[in-house]
């Protein structure tokens, strides 16, 4: 788009959502904030741990304040221990996948990063969204074998020979 601006604001969202009034009360134009965030997983964490614990740790890790340390959820694994998904700035993120493993109370607990990748269920292609897809429409097809009229979870054709599952 002609004339876009991208600001990059240091600090918390409260920062960004006080630039964004202002923009709109002196200029008129739209905003859209996009936070640079970057979610990990925590993962081993003893079943007695809570959230609070884990954000204690975790906020003492990190450099300045806590603001941008957000921890989404905290879930049993099938081995008793707990997984907690984490929103971080991507510095942050970063820092913390560097490290690798974190001691929280008695266990070292491994840090990952999420990785999310997009898909688009119209055309069926990674790499963006449906709502700005320009390519074939292939919603109707069978993600597994690439033909109309069912739904992979009913497939009993053969993998599509372009599938990377062969």
């Amino acid at each position: 788009m002609a004339g876009d601006l991208l600001l990059e604001v240091e600090g918390n969202r409260k920062k960004a959502g006080e630039l964004e009034e202002a923009i709109i009360n002196k200029v008129g134009a739209e905003v859209k904030i996009s936070n640079n965030t970057a979610t990990i997983h925590v993962l081993d964490i003893d079943a007695a741990i809570t959230k609070s614990q884990v954000e204690d740790v975790l906020g003492n890790l990190l450099p300045g304040d806590r603001q941008d340390l957000e921890i989404k959820s905290m879930r049993p694994t099938r081995d008793g221990n707990q997984i907690a998904t984490v929103q971080v700035s991507r510095a942050n993120a970063n820092m913390l996948v560097k490290l690798g493993r974190v001691k929280i109370d008695w266990v070292s607990c491994r840090i990952r990063e999420r990785i999310t990748i997009i898909r688009c269920y119209k055309c069926l292609e990674f790499g963006h969204a449906s709502r700005v897809c320009q390519g074939l429409d292939r919603s109707n097809l069978c993600l597994n074998c690439n033909q109309p009229g069912h739904k992979a979870k009913d497939c009993q054709e053969a993998h599509y020979p372009g599938c990377a599952r062969d």
